[in-house]
């Protein structure tokens, strides 16, 4: 008899916004006009813990009848007592109507099963994983809500994993906080070496130096065996919205004149009184033709008001679209009869993925473009 996590399910929407100035495209949903912030954290939501202190959840693109499997899913390993969250991104199963391509799987790890009311549900096969350290005492310390990883960032990698296409030119992201999206972006890239990357350069920005430190690190130590030629450069820049909307001088200072092609910002529109700075900072980044993506929960009234605010005062078109998102809590060990697969097999080629990108930290730091 092998053990496979059970798990619970919960369905989360999130919304990618987005914006450009030159083409026109009808909303597709409702923009609530109520004001009143939603809260940070989900109430009631629950971590299944296990012995060694390890919480495990895993994100995939809800089915929409699509027949193209997205490249990817996502599968968090949150180790609750050091703040640390190890991301493993795992290949899809093929449909059992596909052909099997046997160069693909001949290194591919065991399948993982685990099971809901529906049934057994298949996580599918380890690609690589990456470690991503939070900052201690996470939002009620003085780094803030860019202290720990939120949950928009892994939507908005999801989501660019079957829309590479989005990913073009010089791309900046706005609040990125300890860096989580835009290093799952970039590993994502280098998957598919039959598609090419239209990324030119990447920028990260935040407004706190205790997060781009630990940013930093986190790139560092992420991105440290990935070759600089199947990647493109990466800078990382202190930029705070407000002081950045008092002086777009210095904004332009900060980012050497650069304007983007794509400007990325994550759960950035929670608070309302960050409306106008972080809507003109994202306007007077963006160059020609480009397009600014926006991810946050669909139902957070100042996501929706920054939607109305570049809409309406910067006269940029708009286009919203949900990305839906099956989100399973997984319970450690419970047991599958005929499954054919180890939790500890399965569990320690992970963290050997992960363990490999980390003896790789110490390589020369010239190899990076990195600020």
């Amino acid at each position: 008899m092998s053990q496979a996590p059970s798990l619970r399910r919960h369905h989360s929407t999130f919304s990618p916004f987005s914006t450009t100035p030159t083409s026109c495209r009808e909303a597709q949903a409702h923009v609530s006009t109520e004001t009143v912030d939603m809260p940070l954290m989900i109430e009631y939501d629950e971590f299944y813990v296990s012995d060694d202190g390890i919480a495990r959840t895993f994100y995939e693109l809800h089915a929409t009848g699509s027949t193209k499997k997205p490249p990817f899913a996502i599968e968090e390993r949150y180790d609750l007592k050091q703040a640390k969250k190890t991301f493993v991104l795992r290949k899809p199963a093929p449909d059992e109507n596909s052909p099997h391509s046997s160069n693909e799987d001949q290194d591919a790890q065991p399948e993982v099963l685990s099971r809901n009311s529906l049934g057994a549900v298949d996580l599918g096969k380890v690609i690589t994983s990456v470690h991503i350290q939070e900052i201690d005492q996470g939002v009620f310390g003085s780094a803030g809500t860019g202290a720990t990883t939120w949950e928009a960032s892994l939507a908005m990698a999801l989501y660019f994993g079957t829309q590479r296409h989005q990913l073009s030119g010089n791309v900046v992201e706005l609040g990125c906080g300890v860096g989580v999206g835009s290093i799952l972006n970039i590993l994502a890239s280098t998957l598919d070496h039959r598609e090419r990357s239209h990324v030119k350069s990447v920028t990260l920005t935040d407004g706190n130096d205790e997060v781009l430190q630990q940013c930093r690190s986190n790139v560092h130590q992420a991105l440290a065996g990935v070759p600089p030629s199947t990647r493109p450069p990466i800078s990382i820049k202190n930029l705070e919205w407000k002081e950045a909307f008092e002086s777009l001088d210095r904004c332009s200072d900060i980012l050497g004149g650069a304007k983007y092609k794509t400007v990325i910002a994550c759960d950035c529109a929670y608070r309302h009184q960050a409306i106008k700075p972080l809507s003109e900072t994202l306007a007077s980044i963006l160059q020609p033709e480009g397009t600014i993506h926006m991810f946050g929960p669909y139902n957070r009234s100042a996501f929706l008001e920054t939607c109305r605010y570049l809409s309406r005062e910067l006269n940029l078109d708009v286009t919203l679209e949900w990305v839906e998102i099956n989100r399973y809590r997984l319970k450690p060990a419970s047991e599958i009869e005929g499954s054919g697969w180890s939790e500890k097999d399965d569990g320690s080629f992970a963290s050997q993925c992960a363990a490999k990108d980390s003896s790789n930290h110490k390589a020369d730091e010239s190899l990076f473009d990195i600020d």
